[in-house]
């Protein structure tokens, strides 16, 4: 008996340290994809930055102030575009990677497994699934059936 045990012992640690091994790498690569995510909003901001700063109007002594330069507005509109774009893109890829860290999530299936799960999808399909369709559904369900398959009648 006692060697069965001690047997059954050494397999489930094994297994557990393969599963702890997994579960490291795993939140290892969550991690540098969030880093990542990271480094990128930064570099992107810096670069929003320097691009704001070298459009800012500053004249010299004998300057007037009160006349701006002439500058093209096409390509203001393009840089301000491109610039909203870049940090809202990079921001937006650090909390789509920063909330699968912290929830520990790995894909999109596992996400919506999740969110299924959080928002009692599989509670509500079983009472959907349980309730009984009447007459005026069934022929909208039979018309776009028809519609589908092709039948005209």
């Amino acid at each position: 008996m006692s060697e069965a045990k001690q047997s059954q012992s050494i397999l489930t640690s094994k297994i557990m340290a393969e599963a702890s091994d997994n579960y490291k790498q795993r939140r290892r690569t969550q991690m540098i994809k969030f880093y990542a995510a990271t480094f990128t909003t930064l570099i992107c901001s810096r670069l929003v930055f320097r691009g704001v700063q070298s459009r800012k109007y500053i004249p010299t002594l004998f300057q007037a102030n009160h006349i701006q330069p002439s500058y093209s507005k096409r390509q203001e509109a393009m840089a301000a575009i491109g610039y909203a774009s870049l940090l809202s893109t990079s921001a937006f890829g650090m909390f789509i990677f920063g909330t699968a860290w912290v929830m520990d999530i790995s894909s999109a299936k596992d996400f919506g497994q999740r969110m299924k799960k959080f928002l009692g999808g599989q509670e509500n399909q079983e009472k959907i699934k349980g309730m009984k369709t009447d007459e005026d559904t069934l022929k909208v369900q039979e018309g776009l059936s028809s519609l589908l398959e092709g039948n005209k009648e």
